[in-house]
């Protein structure tokens, strides 16, 4: 008993442990680096779309919880219903708004512990079929890569989406193993979610056709059991898009997703490609070491037929680029789910061919400067995504403070930013999008007649020629500022 209360015996005892565990090391460093910069506002990169995430927690918080009816801040003087994904993250960190401050601390920790699920549920998935060792650096790659880091502590729902599909896969393979009942429940729960985050997710059934074709070969279309999890998954989903079209139908609000899908005269072009594989896969998310060895690990031997679920599950992301084109063309963390199966290629590179006791080996040598040279190039991309949630350096966070100042919080601002709703989330005001066509066509007065009560907006949102005709267009109403290329009328009452 004496030696096992003795500290130097336990220390002894957690670097075994440790040593036998390496993804706890990997998860314990992977929830450090994420955890900087926690409590920053969302500012910077995809701002639009994590305000827009938030403020339908905020709203879910004011409005009593409403799960099915999520709301969003620019629906002027309507409740702002919104034809939104199934809302789960939003509704998830919407108590933390009780707390002045804590709403987007809690958002971003969700959004690690994610990311966290999904690193460990990936490293499970390649130990089953590859081994520990490809499974470690698998994982490692998945965590660490610049973009994996700075998206898995953003306010956005994509990394509780892969980490759905990963576990998902993961559930389904245990289920083809052991065929019981619980794993094919857990992974269609797993994969059905999502699919309601993001039906674009459901690209995911390509590698679980593989693995069911490998298990059962032609015989899976006479299985029962896949066919009820078929049902499992496609049903909540389609129940769920159905409903959320409907509050469209009654008049709520939606962001136009049409022209996102199908652009085949897009797909088809050399610029396309380019875009997607080398200034987005190969400079930003794997970096361009990191790319030329995911090129070589294309064409490793493959060791056995279940290692080509990596190769479908590619195949799978390549497709889901081509149907979304648009998307892809235009964000680059729709290419998220691609780092799946590259990080288990690149696994396969550094776990088969890495060895620390080759002396100086040729190859050993070449994977260490890869290592380092994606080590030093994505912190120098983390880096430059990180600039833009400066604080003291951000416009937006000045011009939100004086929109505060300015107005009431009853105001109803009618907001000139492109459809951007990072002004109105940071301000705490709700108000209505308003474009360059609603100034021109002399629609303002419509709105202010609706209950706007200010006209607030910044320049740099304003092609050349635009801010003159604003200027022009309002110089009935009361300009309460016009500097440092932002501006705000008074347009009604109730200001």
């Amino acid at each position: 008993m004496k030696n096992e209360r003795n500290p130097i015996d336990r220390m002894k005892n957690t670097a075994l442990w440790l040593k036998e565990h390496p993804i706890a090391i990997l998860l314990a460093f992977s929830l450090l680096v994420r955890f900087y910069n926690i409590d920053s506002p969302l500012i910077g990169a995809h701002s639009w779309r994590q305000t827009q995430t938030a403020m339908i927690a905020r709203n879910f918080q004011e409005h009593g919880y409403m799960f099915f009816y999520p709301q969003v801040d620019w629906g002027g003087n309507s409740p702002g219903y919104f034809e939104s994904e199934f809302p789960i993250y939003s509704y998830l960190i919407a108590p933390a708004y009780e707390a002045e401050g804590f709403g987007e601390v809690w958002a971003r920790f969700l959004t690690i512990l994610a990311s966290l699920c999904g690193i460990y549920f990936l490293y499970r998935l390649v130990r089953n079929i590859l081994g520990e060792r490809i499974a470690v650096w698998s994982a490692g790659f998945f965590a660490l890569l610049p973009l994996q880091v700075f998206y898995s502590r953003v306010v956005m729902p994509d990394m509780v989406m892969l980490a759905s599909m990963i576990a998902g896969v993961h559930f389904f393979n245990e289920w083809l193993g052991q065929e019981r009942r619980k794993h094919l429940i857990l992974s269609a729960l797993c994969v059905s979610l999502a699919g309601l985050i993001k039906p674009t997710a459901l690209h995911i059934g390509l590698p679980l056709l593989f693995l069911a074709w490998t298990k059962f070969g032609k015989g899976m279309l006479f299985r029962k059991a896949l066919w009820g999890y078929a049902a499992g998954v496609f049903l909540p989903v389609a129940l769920w898009y159905y409903h959320a079209h409907t509050i469209r139908l009654d008049g709520g609000l939606s962001v136009d997703m049409s022209d996102k899908w199908g652009n085949w005269d897009l797909v088809l072009t050399a610029e396309f490609w380019n875009r997607i594989v080398f200034q987005s896969l190969a400079e930003r998310h794997l970096t361009w070491a990191g790319f030329i060895a995911f090129a070589v690990g294309l064409f490793l031997k493959r060791e056995s037929v279940k290692e080509k679920l990596f190769d479908a599950w590619l195949v799978a992301v390549v497709v889901y680029f081509m149907i979304v084109g648009m998307g892809n063309y235009v964000h680059e963390y729709y290419q998220l789910p691609f780092i799946i199966p590259a990080a288990v290629i690149l696994g396969k590179v550094y776990g088969r061919y890495f060895n620390w006791k080759e002396g100086r080996s040729a190859v050993k040598w070449s994977l260490i400067a890869a290592l380092l040279l994606i080590s030093a190039a994505g912190v120098w991309r983390y880096s430059v995504y990180m600039q833009f949630e400066d604080e003291e350096s951000s416009a937006e966070l000045k011009f939100a403070s004086a929109i505060k100042n300015q107005t009431s919080p009853s105001a109803l601002i009618g907001l000139m930013a492109r459809n951007d709703p990072t002004l109105l989330y940071l301000s705490d005001r709700k108000g209505w999008h308003v474009t360059m066509e609603h100034v021109a066509n002399g629609q303002i007065d419509s709105l202010v007649q609706s209950g706007m009560t200010h006209l607030v907006g910044a320049d740099r949102y304003l092609r050349q020629g635009e801010k003159s005709i604003v200027d022009s267009v309002m110089a009935k109403y009361s300009k309460i500022t016009d500097k440092d290329g932002f501006f705000i009328y008074t347009v009604g009452e109730g200001s």
